[in-house]
């Protein structure tokens, strides 16, 4: 029985592993996350049975990542994991030792940023060893009792649940409540693995060698490294709360106006990076895909010169920085700004030469009617911006740092 639990597991983990290898492709430039986990768990036991206290344990691992959609990323995780409590009533401790094998998956409410997640999935989980200790003559003794019916090879399973927020872009804590969905603990016997609710940080190895890697550039050497990559521009669409706002109010023409504006901004961006920025190749994507951005999945989310996905435009490196005229907060005025901001592939402003002051422009406001009982209110046009002057003020200052 126990050789075939064991070939359970190993079969287990090599279908955990199939999804993440079968993903990647020769040219894919979605590159396979992985790292290091580390980690306390506290057993719940004691909140249903109040025969038991839960004791602190830990938890250590190894996990695999892969993106997927906007929303999703896939994580595989083998992992080893002390669980324990004791029987305050009696003296005694019982205390396991599990191989795991964790699939669950991250889910980002926001597609435009990757700070916060929630978690989901299932960790079955195979029994090392176990033990029950009992106090006796000032200490803890090992003693085999009728009381623990565990045994080593059995399989647990817990379903996972919880919340991840992003410390930065290699560290990541997490809260993560396990439901022992094999657990059979009573006040009369111990068996199956009880809940548990954990703590992590999760350090990404793939971020960690990009933001050494980044550390160890000087702004020469960075400059001239995006020299031979590429820059990828990221164009807007429109508001969709605005837009839904408007057509409840059955206010159609405002609708297209704003729509068309939005076009004609757009078009006007593609027309002056053509014209103005030789620093490197241009692509352009929609604001709508920036989170398959960041995460590295270029396929399928280039436009043409109409605004049209194009998935025929392809980015064969993994070089790329990204520049947007939109609204962030200046690093020079500290404050919301409208302008040129220039960011790395995490979406990080980067520093001067990069940004700079003069990158910042003040909009035109349009004064527009809300509606024909209301007054005039002002509305804010970016049509007007010089895109042309601040496209090639950054072109320039780039090539000067190269010596061009």
């Amino acid at each position: 029985m126990i050789q075939s639990r064991r070939l359970f597991v190993l079969l287990w983990m090599g279908m955990l592993a199939i999804p993440a290898i079968a993903q990647i492709q020769p040219g894919q430039t979605t590159p396979l996350g992985y790292g290091m986990k580390f980690g306390v768990n506290y057993p719940t036991i004691g909140a249903s049975n109040d025969t038991y206290s839960g004791l602190a344990g830990v938890t250590l691992g190894m996990f695999f990542s892969k993106p997927f959609a906007n929303h999703f990323a896939w994580y595989i995780e083998p992992s080893f994991s002390s669980v324990g409590f004791r029987n305050a009533s009696i003296e005694t401790r019982f205390r396991n030792y599990y191989l795991e094998a964790g699939a669950f998956c991250y889910y980002y409410p926001s597609q435009y940023n990757t700070d916060f997640a929630f978690i989901g999935g299932f960790r079955p989980s195979y029994l090392l060893s176990h033990k029950s200790q009992v106090f006796e003559l000032g200490t803890f003794n090992d003693k085999s009792l009728d009381l623990n019916k565990n045994k080593n090879g059995q399989i647990d399973v817990t379903a996972m649940m919880g919340v991840s927020v992003s410390m930065s872009p290699v560290l990541n804590l997490e809260l993560v409540y396990n439901l022992g969905l094999t657990n059979q603990n009573t006040s009369d016997e111990v068996k199956g693995r009880p809940s548990t609710i954990e703590l992590n940080l999760r350090l990404n190895a793939v971020a960690l060698k990009r933001s050494l890697d980044g550390q160890n550039q000087s702004v020469e050497e960075m400059v001239r490294n995006y020299h031979k990559g590429v820059l990828l521009v990221m164009l807007i669409t429109p508001n969709e709360k605005e837009i839904k706002r408007l057509t409840a109010a059955n206010r159609m023409a405002d609708v297209e106006l704003l729509q068309n504006e939005i076009k004609i901004r757009n078009t006007k961006v593609i027309k002056e990076f053509g014209r103005n920025f030789s620093f490197a190749p241009v692509y352009y994507f929609m604001d709508t895909n920036v989170y398959r951005v960041i995460s590295g999945n270029l396929e399928g989310v280039f436009v043409n010169a109409n605004l049209e996905i194009d998935p025929a435009i392809k980015v064969n490196t993994d070089n790329y920085f990204i520049a947007s005229f939109c609204e962030d907060i200046s690093e020079y005025t500290k404050r919301k700004h409208f302008g040129l901001f220039v960011y790395d592939k995490q979406m990080n402003q980067l520093d001067k030469p990069f940004n700079h002051p003069n990158q910042l422009a003040s909009p035109v406001f349009d004064y527009v009617v809300v509606n024909n009982q209301e007054n005039k209110t002002r509305r804010p046009s970016y049509i007007t911006v010089p895109f042309d002057r601040l496209v090639s003020k950054l072109n320039t200052r780039l090539f000067r740092y190269i010596g061009n």
